[in-house]
């Protein structure tokens, strides 16, 4: 998957509240979706969107760092996200507040329905495909406040204010309750009958009013939201989360904890319509408080630039902190002659264009980097670089041209490489990429697939930039394919 990069914005000071020994869920990363559009230190968030707390630590004190996971607008989605769950993968499920179509799901999404979004990127750019994942106009069903998968399959609803009621029989529910569903599914695997049963009486614990949000941890315990304020701690309603801890059923016996408090999230005057806690996503073995690629596996945590962001989802890997600019490909041919049997696959040209903010030089240990990856999935196409052999660059004509020639047969050898600078400012440059080694798939890639240009230019020390576009690749022709 491809991820954009998280770029923090700021350290808030957030109130969880620590639970020593195995309970301790306080490491948690909490993905929210907002009530009402506005700025989260800095994050301009709309309706749809969804945005992601993880915590950081200065000694035992916790702080929030804020990233945009996903943007709704970018997938069509133009409804509020009133109940969310993130689900191994990662996958984005949701309950939406108004009816409206998403691209490729044929039917209209209803308000008592279910969709599953599966990015292919997520971040402050977003992509992926939509499915049905629960069709609640088929049943006997409600316009659910919470939700939360459970790891047997089974859903936890809890039923919006004050429309709750009969759902089965020997089964009536009020606003505080939370209900089970053991789904039943069609031929297309979309959830289209519940079997109910009660699965906590929060009354029986003194708790009134409508609980928003829900999300069991690892440990069994229940953090949620809540409009009331009887039998809860002292707490702002839909601003803060609490943290359950004990039995469930008809007749539970448990406390209830502050977990988080938004106020000191710069929540303060928003209200939280659904969020999820997340542990370990990616199921690389690295918690997410400690993993430099939450959503990408990548157990090895490489990170090349050392700016804090994995190698694995970092748009600019070789430029610290770096942020892809506009690159102009002309054209790119790949060249596969391993694909009939004969020779070496390998980049036969390329040619993009790229405006810098000074002429480019290769006389202080610059190198170049040269990136041709699937667009959504980020699985590599072509991969080199020229640090290697860096002290081959020379100077052609007035010095406005860079040339590389390394005439070895390495994996990462570019045979031939220019770098022009252009105009009276010479900001302008042209980039010619011939033979060069690094192809690792060794069949062309199909017909309209997107694939990602990045060129990046960075010192010893990972200072410099980076250029990308989408290029579409052609029908290949023979050994070769062109792209542009």
């Amino acid at each position: 998957m491809k991820l954009a990069k998280y770029v923090a914005m700021g350290l808030l000071l957030v109130a969880w509240n620590a639970v020593p020994s195995h309970a301790d869920i306080s490491g948690a990363s909490i993905w929210i979706s907002l009530k009402k559009p506005g700025n989260i230190d800095g994050i301009d968030v709309k309706v749809g969107d969804i945005v992601m707390c993880r915590p950081r630590f200065a000694g035992t004190t916790p702080h929030c760092e804020w990233s945009k996971m996903f943007h709704g607008s970018d997938v069509g989605l133009t409804s509020r996200i009133v109940a969310l769950d993130v689900l191994p993968g990662p996958k984005l499920l949701m309950r939406l507040s108004d009816a409206q179509f998403l691209p490729g799901i044929t039917e209209e999404v209803s308000p008592l329905d279910l969709v599953l979004f599966t990015p292919t990127e997520l971040g402050p750019e977003t992509r992926g495909t939509w499915s049905l994942y629960m069709d609640g106009d088929r049943f006997v069903s409600r316009e659910w406040d919470a939700m939360d998968v459970e790891p047997d399959g089974t859903l936890l609803f809890s039923p919006p204010a004050n429309n709750g009621g009969v759902l089965a029989p020997g089964v009536v529910v009020k606003d505080e309750d939370i209900v089970r569903c053991t789904p039943k599914f069609d031929a297309r695997g979309v959830i289209v009958d519940c079997k109910y049963e009660i699965f906590l009486d929060s009354s029986v614990l003194g708790v009134t009013g409508n609980i928003t949000s829900l999300d069991i941890a690892p440990d069994g315990s229940m953090v949620f939201a809540a409009r009331g304020s009887s039998g809860l701690p002292d707490h702002v309603a839909g601003e803060d989360l609490m943290r359950y801890v004990g039995t469930y059923g008809l007749h539970p016996e448990g406390q209830t904890t502050l977990y988080f408090r938004g106020a000191s999230s710069n929540l303060r005057g928003y209200i939280i319509d659904g969020f999820a806690l997340t542990f370990d996503l990616d199921g690389d073995g690295v918690a997410d408080i400690d993993d430099n690629c939450p959503t990408v596996a990548n157990a090895d945590q490489a990170d090349v630039d050392g700016d804090g962001v994995g190698d694995a989802c970092d748009p600019c890997p070789n430029v610290a902190a770096g942020a892809p600019q506009s690159l102009d490909v002309k054209k790119a041919v790949l060249g596969f002659h391993g694909w009939s049997g004969k020779g070496t696959d390998r980049l036969k040209q390329m040619v993009a264009f790229f405006t810098a903010s000074a002429p480019v030089a290769f006389d202080q240990g610059n190198a170049l980097h040269v990136t041709v990856s699937e667009a959504d999935t980020r699985s590599v196409v072509f991969n080199t670089d020229t640090r290697a052999v860096s002290d081959k660059w020379k100077t052609l004509k007035r010095g406005n041209t860079w040339l590389l020639k390394d005439p070895s047969d390495q994996s990462d050898a570019i045979h031939e490489v220019r770098v022009k600078s252009l105009g009276k400012d010479q900001l302008r440059h042209k980039v010619t990429v011939t033979g060069a080694h690094g192809m690792v798939i060794g069949t062309p890639v199909a017909k309209d697939q997107g694939l990602r240009v990045l060129v990046e230019i960075a010192d010893g020390r990972h200072a410099g930039s980076c250029y990308q576009q989408v290029v579409t690749c052609r029908q290949p022709k023979r050994t070769q394919q062109i792209c542009r």
